[in-house]
């Protein structure tokens, strides 16, 4: 079952760009999820607050999350505590037993963040609020393919647009627990850049477009954020990742990702602190393109392996 809170419904957004929105308290209508991380954003987080009184905590908060800086929009920050805002361009379900933590919003184009406890793991906040955006009329942003290589491991996330640019969505998620998730919804209205605009990502070189997003195993981390080089026939993207996987699990790993975006794995082998597998896959011309994974071991730096990627038309 779920419960219902009514937001105002404005969209006729073309009116309001020039106008702020009045947005008023409700009282916190949920009890708080049984479990849940204290004062974290994530269930390996914690935050502790010492000091002070609940006038000096209210002052810090104000002066904290208000911006400052040369060039900041004029006008009322409002912090609302265990509620959410009044005006917003759509009317907003949440699920049984979800707590409202609080909302920030802010004037000119700071937009507006909502902050949720949800009693779902990620995956399922993220589906639940999604399926209710796109029956409402919201465009789910999908961002393009490939051309990504090696990425650090993310929580699933979503972005939504109305009309491109009248107002976006975008919604993260953390792990508060394996059943519970810190969900932010922060809303842009109207959206001063539209995702979804077309023309607003421009196209990747086509070799790279065929490297699929590489995500890190959990509980490791890229150094240095990796790079990338492509040229007419051929491209290769290179990281280094801190784990304590090994290179042939790691080539296990990353290949599960290369099978699921559609290469086909030909051959592999090991050696000394190597693991190595071998692709094909043909695009959309139906020319033959050659890949190879390679994961080493560093022999100077405990845990640190080198991971490439490089990919060749096959003439």
């Amino acid at each position: 079952m779920q419960r219902s809170v009514v937001l105002a419904l404005s969209l006729a957004l073309a009116g309001c760009a020039g106008t702020e929105p009045l947005l008023t308290a409700h009282p916190p209508s949920a009890a708080p999820l049984a479990t849940r991380a204290s004062a974290s954003a994530a269930a390996n987080q914690e935050t502790e607050i010492r000091g002070g009184s609940e006038a000096e905590l209210r002052e810090f908060a104000a002066r904290a999350l208000t911006y400052n800086y040369p060039g900041a929009p004029e006008g009322k920050t409002l912090i609302l505590v265990g509620s959410l805002p009044e005006d917003l361009p759509f009317s907003l379900q949440l699920p049984e037993n979800a707590r409202i933590v609080g909302s920030i919003a802010r004037p000119g184009d700071g937009g507006t963040e909502m902050i949720l406890d949800v009693p779902l793991a990620p995956e399922a906040a993220v589906a639940f609020f999604d399926e209710q955006f796109v029956q409402a009329g919201w465009e789910r942003f999908e961002a393009a393919q490939g051309g990504t290589g090696f990425v650090a491991a993310s929580w699933p996330s979503a972005t939504f647009c109305l009309k491109q640019d009248r107002a976006t969505i975008y919604l993260s998620t953390v792990p508060l627990t394996d059943e519970a998730t810190d969900v932010r919804i922060n809303v842009q209205q109207p959206a001063q850049y539209s995702p979804c605009e077309q023309g607003s990502y421009g196209p990747l070189d086509d070799p790279m477009r065929l490297i699929p997003e590489l995500r890190s195993p959990p509980g490791s981390t890229i150094q240095g954020g990796g790079g990338g080089s492509s040229s007419d026939g051929s491209a290769e993207v290179t990281t280094s990742v801190i784990t304590e996987l090994s290179a042939l699990e790691l080539a296990a790993f990353y290949g599960e990702q290369l099978a699921g975006a559609g290469w086909q794995q030909i051959e592999q082998g090991t050696g000394s602190r190597v693991a190595w597998s071998a692709w094909t896959i043909s695009d959309d011309e139906d020319k033959l393109w050659n890949g190879l994974f390679l994961a080493i071991e560093s022999p100077f730096v405990l845990d640190k392996r080198s991971l490439s990627f490089q990919i060749e038309r096959a003439d």
